[in-house]
């Protein structure tokens, strides 16, 4: 369904991302899909309760703790068509 994948003006995609294993690499397949809908969309990648999206050195990949995710996605002045959400643990 074309409308499953394509944001609409105005609406926000939330996809969650959570690995098998404590190794499974969800951080690096956000990373790997941020950049790609990044060519066509405005897209945030989230890490909860963890620290890795440091190292890719991107100011669209933030680290935040469970608690602050329903603020960020829910912000009245959040510009993103699609948010990508590395769960981990959560």
């Amino acid at each position: 369904n074309s409308s499953a994948m394509m944001p609409t003006m105005g609406s926000t995609r939330v996809i969650g991302i959570k690995g098998l294993t404590e190794h499974a690499g969800a951080t690096t397949l956000i990373y790997m899909l941020k950049k790609q809908l990044s060519e066509y969309y405005s897209v945030l990648g989230l890490e909860l309760d963890k620290n890795d999206f440091l190292y890719f050195n991107d100011p669209d990949l933030k680290s935040v703790s469970s608690k602050e995710l329903s603020s960020i996605i829910s912000n009245p002045i959040n510009n993103y068509n699609i948010i990508l959400i590395d769960v981990n643990n959560s």
